[in-house]
């Protein structure tokens, strides 16, 4: 059957189409098996649920035994509440300082109800200009930036807790979690994304479309992270 030109580009845009929903669907899945312990498949990635873990005294990570060797434990702590939410994060920060010699977290990820309990424990300050119109904002931040910090350090929301809780609905809810990290302790590693389309079936008028990406997530100094979640 031969094709009128309007059908074959309407079969171009169709297949363009479908290449970017499957280029997007696999960086979405990607972006949560990075945060997951790696214990899904064969194929998992070893993610942040595993490598920052909050029960860092079971396991083995890297071939190296937790509960044998104590240096291979994160900073975990459980059970916070608006009350003690500051005291366990300086803690945490002292800890991760102290064990990595004093190199300290640089990047802090945090589920949306860990940040509304920690803009809770903050005293705010307002600073008033006479005779200039006021404007009262309940929701601090600017987009995506929560307007909260830590130690300088600014406190990133990671939305994909959120879809994980919706997905597993873990022990311990992602969107309670908080993440303290020293990127230069914790390296992505991959090889680049291969997008390509393998030859079919000869039996069969079919396009493939196959995405290929050799990846992990590794670190070299595990005590130098630490994980905090509220109660």
């Amino acid at each position: 059957v031969k094709l009128e030109r309007s059908e074959k580009n309407q079969i171009i845009d169709m297949i363009t189409e479908d290449n970017e929903v499957l280029r997007d669907g696999f960086f979405e899945s990607l972006d949560r098996e990075i945060h997951r312990d790696g214990t899904a498949s064969e194929d998992a990635i070893v993610g942040l649920d595993a490598l920052i873990s909050l029960n860092p005294e079971t396991g083995t990570v890297g071939g190296i035994d937790r509960a044998k060797y104590t240096w291979w434990r994160n900073h975990a702590a459980k059970g916070l509440t608006v009350d003690t939410i500051l005291d366990q994060m300086g803690r945490a920060w002292r800890d991760c300082m102290r064990r990595s010699h004093g190199s300290q977290p640089d990047f802090i990820l945090a589920g949306w109800d860990f940040i509304e309990a920690y803009a809770k424990s903050i005293q705010h300050v307002n600073n008033t200009d006479a005779g200039t119109a006021k404007k009262l904002d309940g929701g601090i931040g600017q987009g995506e930036s929560t307007g909260l910090f830590f130690k300088g350090i600014p406190i990133v929301w990671d939305p994909t807790f959120d879809t994980l809780d919706d997905l597993e609905n873990p022990e311990v809810h992602w969107s309670k979690r908080c993440y303290m990290i020293n990127t230069k302790k914790i390296k992505w590693r991959e090889n680049g994304l291969d997008v390509y389309n393998p030859t079919g079936p000869h039996d069969t008028q079919a396009l493939f479309t196959v995405a290929s990406l050799r990846c992990c997530l590794s670190m070299n100094q595990a005590n130098s992270h630490a994980v905090l979640a509220l109660g």
